[in-house]
């Protein structure tokens, strides 16, 4: 009897939460976290442009949504999906997050023509990959740290190392 009310709990408890099972890591960030990274001024020099001081937002007209990989009615996704949205948006399964963003001059008005978008991979916020685009176009990439430090990866040193092109004052 016992092991059948054991078996009974484990199936019930799998339905409701299959990554329960499977050892799946809480998200250790939200959108506060990601926001505080990008907190303060940027200033971004590419190729032989004069340089953009600018500050990152969210989008203003959309609805800030944060999606998770369990859905909030009777059963949840499957538990191989991770990917949070903090704009409504569709996507594939991934433990990503993602967060677009738009330029802000520091006048207070939008730079015309370049938006920019966080992703963090994983459920624990180390480095994310923040990507400016103009059109198709990706105009410049570089790492984000949690503390908004930016990074880029020296693959002959094997180290990460600071972004001269991309300068983040908090």
């Amino acid at each position: 009897m016992r092991r059948l009310a054991l078996t009974v709990f484990a199936g019930v408890v799998f339905v409701f939460n299959p990554g329960f099972l499977c050892g799946e890591e809480p998200w250790d960030f939200g959108q506060a976290d990601m926001t505080a990274a990008i907190a303060g001024t940027w200033k971004l020099t590419v190729a032989d442009n004069a340089p953009l001081e600018f500050k990152l937002e969210l989008p203003r007209p959309q609805q800030q949504l944060e999606q998770h990989s369990r859905a909030q009615g009777f059963m949840g996704d499957a538990a191989a999906c991770g990917t949070r949205n903090f704009v409504a948006d569709a996507d594939a399964c991934a433990d990503i997050s993602k967060m677009k963003l738009v330029l802000v001059a520091l006048d207070g008005k939008p730079v015309p023509g370049i938006t920019a978008e966080l992703n963090v991979g994983g459920r624990k916020f180390t480095r994310g990959w923040l990507t400016f685009v103009r059109g198709e176009e990706t105009v410049f990439s570089a790492a984000v740290t949690r503390d908004g430090s930016v990074t880029k990866f020296d693959s002959l040193e094997g180290v990460w190392v600071p972004v001269p092109e991309l300068v983040h004052t908090r």
